[in-house]
């Protein structure tokens, strides 16, 4: 055979073998997946694991397997711990994970089991699991339940190699290690050199063997933040208010706002703010009769208040003032009526808020939710609230500011009372409008997707047997938290 060819296959197979040889020398951890049950789960796994994958690449301290090389390492399939391990030890590497995704009702569960192979790692044992009703958010929600397992994980790197007055360790740029001078405890270590993957450092305190401890810590925080952000995509995607005959629901929003709840309200007082969601899409509703009857009984009040105040002896038009029709009641007439519009606009979002939550629904413009309860509160009393579905809150501001409105409108001019009354109002102003933006949505679908995983503790059970005593038995349970 032809020297050029022999040389060729040997190239070959070279490469052939370099991803395990790089994997024993390298790598730290493997990710292995268990089959689903539909091709569906399974396209979610392979998904998960790139995510995975990339959540190790980003943070900096376990190194991962390639795939192609666990694919060389397995001679049977992974479908529990005891396998998983014994291929892990086998490969030289510092922890595995084990993930399973299955259907659950309408939602999915992900569950990723982390199993550390060294001593170092023994704290991040653990089985988590999470629930999704969207199928693309599992591999980001377990992706984000693996980032915060490497908060406040220093880098724990083990030394290879002794030089004369230097060791060389097993963590370089690819850890966040840079040339400098890093402290762990009372040992101060000098990095003299670095490369990708490994450094040499010297220490204050000699040391040939085992692993050197540096305090650099991973960004979790801004990784996190970015895969929060393409959960909320993926939750607004499946669940957010579709469009309406080709018009954004964010446009008929504002016009259900602005005109068609004004407008219904003019017709049926009350009942309108009912009418004006089917504007918004919905259709196979039932009203919420308390709401109506509420705010029916509350434009009913401020048409009437004045006329009861005085007997039934006053005009009952606001802009004519007679003789028995004093300042202060024409000033609190004025304002009633001239607030009507936000009581309607009050009716409808309770009405909308009820909506959305029984059509797990989520209302538009929902990613800048904090910055639209924010305006909508700022404009109509109550409103931020009940747009992040907190209704009985939102009542409980509405009436509270048009109560304190209502007697700064009376008292205007008399003495200071009517001050006391405006510093109250902006003091409850603000509290509501501290209230709508730091608030978390009170909608059912957007609560189990916010829930964090559930975390199994480990359990493990062994006995402890002497000559001298009976055999006792220990049962163990541990989690971190």
């Amino acid at each position: 055979m032809p020297m050029k060819y022999i040389s060729l296959k040997f190239f070959i197979l070279m490469l052939i073998a370099m991803p395990l040889y790089s994997a024993n020398i390298s790598s730290d951890v493997a990710i292995f997946s268990i089959p689903g049950t539909s091709p569906q789960l399974n396209a979610a796994m392979l998904e998960t694991e790139k995510r995975l994958y990339a959540t190790f690449s980003a943070l900096g301290r376990f190194i991962p397997v390639e795939n192609a090389t666990i694919r060389t390492a397995i001679t049977q399939p992974i479908t529990d711990t005891e396998s998983a391990e014994a291929l892990g030890e086998r490969l030289g590497l510092k922890a595995c994970i084990i993930i399973t995704i299955h259907p659950w009702g309408a939602a999915v569960i992900g569950e990723m089991k982390f199993i550390p192979l060294v001593p170092e790692y023994r704290s991040l044992a653990r089985t988590v699991t999470i629930r999704s009703r969207v199928l693309s958010n599992i591999p980001l929600k377990l992706a984000k339940e693996l980032a915060l397992m490497h908060k406040n994980l220093p880098v724990i790197a083990e030394i290879t190699g002794v030089n004369e007055d230097s060791v060389i360790v097993k963590a370089g740029q690819w850890h966040g290690i840079k040339e400098g001078t890093y402290r762990h405890g009372r040992n101060r270590i000098n990095v003299l050199s670095t490369s990708r993957y490994e450094s040499s450092v010297r220490t204050s305190i000699p040391q040939s063997t085992g692993s050197i401890t540096f305090n650099v810590y991973p960004n979790v925080k801004g990784y996190i933040a970015s895969l929060d952000e393409r959960i909320e995509q993926n939750i607004v995607s499946q669940f957010g208010t579709p469009s309406t005959e080709g018009v954004n629901p964010e446009k008929r929003f504002i016009e259900g706002v602005c005109i068609i709840n004004p407008g219904a309200n003019v017709c049926l007082p009350g009942f309108g703010a009912y009418l004006a969601t089917g504007y918004q899409g919905f259709t196979n509703v039932s009203p919420s009769i308390p709401g109506i009857v509420f705010s029916t009984s509350l434009i009913l009040t401020q048409f009437t208040l004045t006329e009861f105040m005085s007997g039934f002896n006053t005009n009952f038009f606001p802009w004519i003032k007679d003789g028995d029709k004093t300042s202060n009641l024409q000033n609190l007439q004025i304002f009633l009526w001239s607030t009507l519009p936000l009581t309607v606009t009050a009716a409808y979002f309770d009405q909308l808020a009820k909506l959305y939550a029984t059509h797990d629904t989520l209302p538009p413009f929902y990613r800048y939710r904090d910055e639209t309860a924010l305006a909508l509160s700022l404009l109509f009393p109550g409103t931020g609230l009940m747009y992040k579905g907190y209704r009985a809150y939102g009542w409980v501001y509405f009436l509270s500011e048009m109560s304190l409105g209502a007697s700064t409108a009376y008292t205007w001019g008399d003495g200071n009372a009517y001050k006391y009354t405006l510093l109250a109002l902006g003091a409850v102003k603000i509290l509501e409008l501290t209230h709508a933006y730091f608030a978390q949505p009170n909608y059912r679908i957007s609560n189990f997707e916010r829930n964090r995983a559930i975390i199994v503790p480990g359990i493990s059970f062994n006995n402890i047997s002497d000559t001298k005593i009976e055999t006792i038995y220990a049962l163990q349970a541990t989690m971190k938290f």
